[in-house]
Parts: structure tokens; C-alpha cells; sequence
């Protein structure tokens, strides 16, 4: 029985038209896969910390890794910013200032109960990240984040992308207050981020192929 290999009818080409027309090659392939990890914030003192911290201000928690990028959980007790004073708001970034760090997440916060269950959770993304900076004028890089020189516009647009990350209203602090009886008691909140970030990655694949180049490539 003759033989179907690739290489079998391959043959008779490369003695008709010379190895001068073969060409070899290899293969890669890319592949996608979430990692997914948790970390859990307390904030003991938790009234002394609300009226301690304007809305805009952040709690942070330590960096915790997920999918070979290190994190930061940011709490805010009173709001994102000033628009949303009142609420408990949320965020998660890079914990880098390397604005060359980047990843694609999903993120799930929720403020734990007594039991360790959720009692108030909100969900964000799939979203793009990269290396934070602070807001302060002297500390803004001259370029965007698109390496384009930085104008107003150019920072309004990138500053408005970046507040999309926000969860803005995770709970109102009064509720908060009434829904969470350990609060009263205990003055703690305990806060729980689950991290899904997407790797994408590139392998050399463990194939070879040969062909006969096409007429006039060689020449």
C-alpha cells in the first residue's frame, strides 16, 4: 500500500524541481487561560478610618499576586470621589507604578457578613489594567497611555477610562450600617476580592514542515 505522509507526497516534487526550492519551517501557537485567586482585606477601626479619609481617599490593602501580576484592593468609606459620598466604593489595580505592566481582569468585590458569606458584591470587567500613578499634576507622565503626547483631552479621556474600573456604589454607608450588626459591635469590615486575570501565551509548537517553495520565490 503506498504511503499517504505528507513527506511521501512531498518526494516526488523535491526530485523534480531540486532542494535549492525546499523550505522548512516550525510552528507556534497561542493559547488563553484564566487564573483565578481571592484575597481578604479587614479594616479594624473602621469608624475611626471613615471619618479619617475624604471621599476620593483609599484604604489599601497589601499587593496579593493572581496570574503573575501583583494587586492592590483599594476601599473607599466614602466614595470614589465626591459625587459619591455616601457610598462605600471600591477598585482594584496594579500595584506597580510601571506604567509597561499591563493585564486583562475581571474582579468580584464583596463586603463579607459575620459568617464570611457576601453581603453586598459587585462585579467588574473583563477590563484592561495597567501600572497606576497617582492623580496629583506633578506626578502625571508626559505621554498617555498610548505613548501619545499628553493633552487635556487626551487626560480626560484616559482618567474617565480609568475610573470604569470603579465599583462606585457597592453600598450605601447608611445601609451598611444596618445591615451589619459585627459593625456596631466589633468596628470591622471585612472585604474579599476575587481576581480573574487572562494569560495569554505563546509556545513554539513541537512540528516541522517542509515544502516546495513557489515558482520564483528562490529566484
Amino acid at each position: 500500500m503506498a504511503s499517504s505522509s505528507p513527506m511521501a507526497k512531498l518526494l516526488p516534487q523535491l526530485f523534480r524541481h531540486g532542494s535549492r526550492h525546499l523550505l522548512s519551517g516550525t510552528g507556534t501557537a497561542t493559547t488563553a487561560r484564566r487564573v483565578i485567586g481571592s484575597h481578604m482585606h479587614k479594616i479594624e477601626c473602621y469608624s475611626q478610618v471613615e471619618r479619617s479619609v475624604a471621599a476620593g481617599e483609599s484604604v489599601r490593602s497589601s499587593p496579593f499576586l493572581v496570574g503573575g501580576r501583583w494587586w492592590q484592593l483599594l476601599v473607599y468609606p466614602n466614595g470614589v470621589d465626591a459625587g459619591h459620598r455616601g457610598f462605600v466604593s471600591a477598585d482594584l489595580a496594579l500595584a506597580t507604578d510601571d506604567n509597561d505592566v499591563r493585564a486583562t481582569a475581571s474582579y468580584r468585590v464583596s463586603i463579607l457578613d459575620g459568617a464570611g458569606n457576601p453581603a453586598h458584591t459587585a462585579a467588574v470587567g473583563p477590563r484592561r489594567f495597567w501600572g497606576r500613578y497617582d492623580y496629583h499634576p506633578s506626578m502625571r507622565p508626559t505621554t498617555t497611555l498610548w505613548g501619545e503626547p499628553r493633552v487635556e483631552e487626551a487626560a480626560a479621556e484616559e482618567e474617565e477610562l480609568l475610573r470604569k474600573s470603579a465599583v462606585e456604589r457597592l453600598v450605601a454607608a447608611e445601609e451598611l450600617r444596618k445591615s451589619a450588626p459585627w459593625l456596631a459591635r466589633d468596628d470591622f469590615i471585612r472585604v474579599q476580592c476575587d481576581v480573574a486575570v487572562t494569560e495569554i501565551d505563546t509556545k513554539p509548537l513541537d512540528e516541522r514542515f517542509m515544502r516546495v517553495a513557489p515558482a520564483g520565490f528562490t529566484s
